[in-house]
Formats: C-alpha cells, sequence, structure tokens
C-alpha cells in the first residue's frame, strides 16, 4: 500500500499535525465531541483516531463500507481490498467511544453492522446513504427515487436497533422524510446494554 506521503507534498508527520490542529480548533469552537468520518486508507483513519484522542474529548469512529462484487465480502473506503474484520480491532484499538458505519448502502450496512457486533464490545451507529449518484450536487435528481421507501428505511433501523445498534440516522440521499418517522418507530431507550458475542 503506498503511503498518503507518496501521494502528497506533504511528510506522514505534517499530516498528523495538520489533523491533530483540526481537532484542536473544533474543541477551541465548542463542540461537544468528534466524529471522525475517514474514508481513507486504513493508516489515515488511526491516524485522524489519534488526533481526536489528544484532544481528551469523547470521539467516534466512522467506516465507509462496500461489498466486494467478486466475493461479498465487507470492504473498507471506496474501492480497497481491505477487508473489514481485518482492519476494525486495528482502527478501534486507536481509541472511540462509539463505531459506526457511515455514507454506505443499505445491505451493505447491514453486512457491516453484522460483522462489527461479533468484534466490537462497544456502542454501534448506523447513519447509510441511499446510493445516489447525485449527492454531490447542488440539487437532487427529482426523476430519480430512492430504492427504499421511508417506511423500509424505519423498518430497517429498527432491526438494526434489535441488534444493538444504539445511534440511528441517515447519510446521502435519506433527508427529513426517512429520518422524522424515526421517532416514532425507534424505541426510546434499549433495554439493556449491547454485550461482546463470544466466539470459540
Amino acid at each position: 500500500m503506498a503511503s498518503l506521503r507518496q501521494r502528497s507534498s506533504f511528510t506522514d508527520e505534517q499530516l498528523q499535525a495538520n489533523l491533530r490542529e483540526q481537532a484542536e480548533t473544533l474543541l477551541e469552537a465548542g463542540v461537544d465531541f468528534l466524529l471522525a468520518e475517514s474514508t481513507g486508507t486504513n493508516a489515515h483513519r488511526k491516524w485522524v483516531s489519534d488526533a481526536c484522542r489528544a484532544t481528551g474529548a469523547p470521539f467516534w469512529v466512522g467506516f465507509k463500507c462496500h461489498r466486494d462484487a467478486n466475493d461479498g465480502s465487507v470492504k473498507t473506503g471506496y474501492l480497497s481490498h481491505d477487508r473489514f474484520g481485518d482492519v476494525l480491532e486495528e482502527v478501534m484499538s486507536h481509541g472511540g467511544a462509539l463505531l459506526s458505519v457511515f455514507h454506505t448502502g443499505m445491505d451493505d450496512t447491514t453486512a457491516a453492522l453484522e460483522i462489527a457486533r461479533h468484534k466490537w464490545p462497544g456502542p454501534l451507529g448506523a447513519y447509510p446513504d441511499a446510493e445516489r449518484n447525485d449527492y454531490m450536487t447542488v440539487t437532487h435528481d427529482q426523476t430519480v427515487e430512492n430504492q427504499y421507501s421511508p417506511e423500509q428505511f424505519a423498518l430497517q433501523a429498527r432491526k438494526w436497533v434489535e441488534l444493538g445498534v444504539q445511534v440511528v440516522g441517515g447519510c446521502c440521499g435519506y433527508g427529513p422524510r426517512y429520518i422524522r418517522p424515526l421517532r416514532d418507530a425507534l424505541p426510546q431507550k434499549i433495554a439493556a446494554p449491547r454485550r461482546a458475542i463470544a466466539t470459540p
């Protein structure tokens, strides 16, 4: 794997210093916690976590995931060949109060959460995207419908909560008409904290 330094004019040390400065600036601005939505390499994910941890503030770690079309395995990032299950523990060893799967299609989110709940004993979060191609445009293409309806979204969110997911939301393509129904669809409290699942 090529290092970040090989793809930029900055040294690894400068990049890590920049991340620490960004985290400190956010804390100085008054944020309550940091959400590390890193979609770069796993080295970058660890640097972001280290920068967040250095502030002393609570932070969450986010993983963008996708399933490989060839073998169905869950990989990190957009195009990475790194298996989510292989790198999860290494990244989370750098800290993080919650592990979230974000900006990931609904079905791939479910697959990633199944892996996470067996490898991570702490809180879980999920906020999928609608797998649209127009999420970076100024306005959405009104002629394109999301694959899932708000009712289907709420049903899937409830299933995630039943598995132990404690934070649920939506990413690109899932706006207010998807998020508002969650208030009624999801329980206000989880009966018991999620426990690590023993593996042989």
